[in-house]
């Protein structure tokens, strides 16, 4: 009885054991289905480099069928090759590889491209067409960036610029340099007057860039292929008091210590060209490649220009992001404890399972693991679908401010050119009182009313610009009085009289009613009509027609003033934009500033009138205003209004100016400026 008792037990011993180990066995988790990605990174000595690992991981975190294998080349070209090598010899899924320079690393890709492995080229690209796919930025528009940016950042005088380049054989190198080059070699106000070659670190570049400044004198831009040599050049520059002579434009733009960003808000650099490490998109790229999904074989990375004016902004939104990555990452961390958790008790239950105890309850718990688990996941997917919405919403703000940008710059160009024309009649004419001074005493003095007039014309150009500040933040307060419509609009028609018999313009005037008055501000009303009448003659080819025709509506209790030309027209679909402040049509090949109808309209506005324009063969303005005086406020009606003053109140901030009450006659009212 006991050998059979004691035989019986050891059998049942032994199955226990099996059934125990069988349970066991069955609930590891299993390596078979494991997706294995290898990453040949080309070093880990930066922070650009740190990030897009950091990136990649994070990526790979969210996906538990992944084992993500990382190699570290240590800036070391041998080494890489012989872990790319020892990634094809265990035959993972993918190689993602960063190559340290291009050629070296070219025939050891296409060695795991023969053995069937894809091969996915990160930032830097290798010397062949042979192999999966590429995720990185433009570096030749990265390059291109940079130029633009130093191009829009230029005075008039030619700006001398030097360039800082990365390693030498490195693809980012020569593309950056490319685009850079490509942009200087078409522009005439930007003159490359040396170069550097770098290794992508600081002191790599110091003592040459030291001695460059030594030797070649004032030095207005430098540009360096990334923050950390833009950095080093700025320390050599400030050792010899140079940094604020010089701005600084580097690549990369990442957010950490002494990165791009903190660096353009410190003023060290004037702008870095962001430059995406690509890490995550990288993952995703070679999860779809084993999945056979549909995908891309050149994936190219979105980049921006991080200046002063969007620093701040792209910095928040990237700490967010990193704050949110962080969150995941952590919370990955707890999913992970206590999945180790439930496997560990899940192994438990099985055990447990034999002997019929606490089979029913263990269960219970197992299944309330796993909704938490799920729960979580779901929480994870939505937080990351949060992360995307604000990466789009970052990129929308920066085109903004990249739209705006671009009608400032176009806005002051065009007053810049508006400035030429008075120069260059004031030019001419005292050229002409030089030849002609024995003349008459009539026509020397119409040479130097010239001269006044169009000196008078500089100082209405800049008063514009204050105009459109006061009427922008409302300023403005109308100072109507009874004026002769007829007389007041012969004067103007009297000083373009000049300009249109010189083209051979049919330039008239006509009204219905020579007698009528209405209620308007003369200093406004003359800028309203100074403003079309320019734009008329501007536009308007030599022997073309320009007239101006007063309508009195007796019945309607308003009268009409058109403007009309024959020249070159308004697109019918830009209509509706030409009151817009900075707007320019597509057929103007002028340079203007794009605020005079803009400003116009705010005039007419402010007396209850109203502006409309057509345009079919040429274009027509006609003003519509109001007769009588029951539309405007009587205490702002004056009787005498001063004519013919440029008076510094209405220009300026009342804390700027000492208030006179001395007045000063002008007869010459009006000046004509035409390109």
């Amino acid at each position: 009885m006991n050998f059979y008792s004691s035989k019986y037990l050891f059998k049942l011993s032994v199955i226990i054991i099996v059934f125990v180990a069988f349970l066991t066995g069955c609930g590891k988790k299993s390596d078979a289905h494991k997706i294995r990605i290898g990453f040949s990174q080309a070093m880990t000595t930066d922070d650009w480099r740190k990030q897009m690992n950091k990136a990649m991981l994070i990526e790979a975190s969210m996906h538990p069928e992944v084992d993500l294998l990382l190699y570290d080349g240590n800036n070391d070209i041998a080494q890489q090759i012989k872990d790319i090598e020892n990634l094809i010899k265990q035959k993972v899924d993918v190689i993602i590889v960063s190559p340290i320079q291009s050629k070296p690393i070219t025939e050891v890709v296409e060695k795991a491209m023969n053995a069937g492995i894809p091969v996915l080229i990160i930032d830097r690209k290798i010397e062949s067409e042979n192999y999966t796919a590429y995720v990185g930025a433009d570096n030749i528009e990265i390059g291109r960036n940079a130029a633009n940016y130093i191009l829009l950042k230029a005075t008039n005088k030619t700006s001398r610029i030097i360039e800082i380049k990365g390693l030498s054989g490195s693809s980012p190198a020569f593309e950056r340099s490319l685009g850079f080059n490509h942009i200087l070699n078409q522009s005439d106000h930007l003159e490359l007057i040396g170069s550097i070659d770098g290794n992508w670190e600081a002191i790599s570049i110091k003592k040459e860039f030291e001695n460059l400044l030594k030797k070649e004198k004032n030095i207005d831009f430098v540009f360096a292929h990334n923050d950390r040599m833009a950095f080093g050049a700025w320390e050599v520059a400030k050792e010899l008091g140079l940094e604020k002579n010089i701005q600084f434009v580097g690549v990369d733009g990442l957010n950490t210590s002494n990165g791009g960003i903190q660096l353009v808000e410190k003023g060290v650099l004037s702008a870095t060209v962001f430059y995406p490490t690509g890490g995550n998109e990288a993952l995703k790229l070679a999860l779809k490649i084993v999945k056979n999904d549909p995908f891309s074989k050149s994936n190219i990375l979105n980049s921006i220009i991080i200046d002063p004016l969007n620093a701040e902004i792209i910095k928040n939104q990237l700490n967010k992001i990193d704050e949110q990555q962080e969150s995941i990452k952590a919370q990955l961390n707890v999913i992970k404890i206590q999945d180790e958790k439930y496997y560990t008790q899940g192994n438990m239950i099985k055990i447990l399972a034999v002997l019929l105890i606490i089979l029913f309850s263990l269960a219970l718990y197992s299944i309330y693991s796993a909704v938490t688990i799920s729960r979580k996941k779901k929480l994870l997917e939505l937080t990351n679908q949060k992360i995307v919405i604000q990466r789009n919403q970052i990129a929308k703000q920066v085109n903004i401010i990249k739209i705006n940008n671009e009608a400032k710059f176009n806005f002051f160009t065009g007053i810049s050119h508006e400035f030429k024309t008075p120069l260059t009649l004031i030019l001419s004419s005292v050229e002409s009182l030089k030849s002609d001074f024995q003349n008459k005493d009539k026509k020397l003095r119409n040479e130097v009313d010239l001269i006044f007039n169009n000196s008078k014309r500089l100082l209405r150009l800049i008063n514009q610009l204050l105009d459109f500040k006061k009427s922008e933040d409302n300023n403005f307060r109308l100072k109507p009085s009874k004026t002769n419509i007829w007389k007041f609009s012969k004067g103007i028609f009297q000083d373009f009289k000049r300009e249109a018999k010189k083209r051979n313009i049919d330039f008239t005037i006509t009204t219905t009613n020579e007698n009528l008055e209405i209620y308007i501000d003369r200093n406004l009303m003359d800028k309203v009509y100074f403003n079309l009448l320019s734009n008329a003659f501007k536009f308007t080819p030599n022997n073309g027609e320009i007239s101006i025709t007063i309508k009195d509506h007796k019945n309607a209790d308003c009268v009409s003033i058109c403007f009309a030309d024959s020249g070159i027209g308004i697109p019918q679909g830009e209509l509706q934009n030409v009151f817009t402040a900075f707007y320019q049509g597509s057929n103007n090949y002028r340079n203007s500033s794009g605020i005079g109808l803009h400003l116009s309209k705010n005039f007419i506005d402010l007396h209850q009138g109203k502006i409309e324009v057509i345009s079919k063969k040429g274009t027509e303005f006609t003003l519509t205003l109001l007769k009588g005086k029951l539309h405007l406020n009587e205490k702002d009606i004056i009787e005498e209004p001063l004519l013919n003053l440029v008076e510094e109140a209405d220009y300026l901030e009342a804390e700027d100016i000492n208030l006179s009450n001395k007045s000063v006659e002008d007869k010459d009212k009006y000046t004509i400026l035409f390109y």
